[in-house]
């Protein structure tokens, strides 16, 4: 985390110092606050891309993962949203790959 802060120049430098000390508690909430101040959220291929790529992570919490994956979808814009079953196929996919399942064994009986 501290190689990414040292990269920072310029506004994004000071964004990040401007904040408090104790204002992220992960790489996953200094990323999610860089992306909501710098990233370009209008593009809709990018949220789509996310979500295309999301994965739960080893030690994550279920509870956790359930936030990070609803904020992405609520994120992506009516145009871009995916139909309900590509969501569920990929929240499967997402969810599982942590586990060594494939998700292709439950998929065929939705």
């Amino acid at each position: 985390m501290k190689l990414l802060i040292l990269s920072l120049e310029d506004d994004a430098f000071d964004w990040f110092q401007n904040k408090a000390d104790n204002a992220f508690d992960s790489l996953r909430s200094l990323l999610d606050a860089f992306k909501n101040k710098y990233g370009d959220k209008l593009e809709g291929k990018y949220l789509v891309k996310e979500f295309n790529t999301i994965k739960k992570r080893e030690n994550e919490m279920v509870e956790e993962f359930n936030q990070i994956f609803n904020k992405l979808l609520r994120d992506i814009t009516q145009d871009c949203k995916p139909p309900e079953k590509t969501i569920l196929e990929q929240y499967l996919e997402a969810y599982l790959v942590e586990t060594g399942m494939r998700s292709d064994v439950l998929i065929p009986i939705l």
